[in-house]
């Protein structure tokens, strides 16, 4: 998570966390949200987890605010 802190200190991380299926006790996933487009590949780019192969996907989409 030194990273992800990283990117929040500086402002470029606004939330971040694991997620799971519903009733699942282990997380399957996590969403990141990224102030811009760099910040998001910066952190795809140099995150350990899939450096290390603990994280064997990923992948950068735009989400768009309604509310």
């Amino acid at each position: 998570m030194g990273l992800a802190n990283k990117l929040k200190e500086e402002g470029k991380c606004l939330s971040g966390g694991p997620t799971s299926e519903v009733g699942a006790e282990v997380p399957t996933g996590a969403i990141f949200v990224f102030s811009d487009l760099e910040s998001a590949q910066y952190f795809a780019k140099e995150d350990p987890y899939i450096d290390g192969g603990i994280v064997t996907k990923s992948e950068i989409t735009e989400w768009n605010v309604v509310v």
